[in-house]
C-alpha cells in the first residue's frame, strides 16, 4: 500500500485519473486544536465507516459533497 499526502492541484479536478483508481480513498487534509485527541477520534470514525463499507451498509461519516463536507 502507499499513501501520499499531497497531489498537485488539490483536490484533483474532475475527471482526473486518481478519481477512478480501484482501491484508492481520498481524504481531505484536515487540521487540530487538540492532537492529543485528534488520531483517536479519527481512527474511530475510519473504521466505523470501514466496518461499514465491509459490510455492505452505507457509511455514517460518508462526505456528501452537496452538503460541502
Amino acid at each position: 500500500m502507499r499513501a501520499f499526502r499531497v497531489v498537485e492541484p488539490e483536490p484533483p479536478p474532475p475527471g482526473h485519473r486518481l478519481w477512478n483508481t480501484p482501491n484508492l480513498f481520498i481524504t481531505p487534509h484536515v487540521s487540530t486544536d487538540d492532537p492529543s485527541t485528534y488520531n483517536p477520534a479519527s481512527l474511530d470514525v475510519f473504521f466505523t465507516n470501514l466496518q461499514a463499507w465491509r459490510d455492505g451498509r452505507t457509511m455514517p461519516n460518508r462526505v456528501d459533497p452537496r452538503r460541502g463536507y
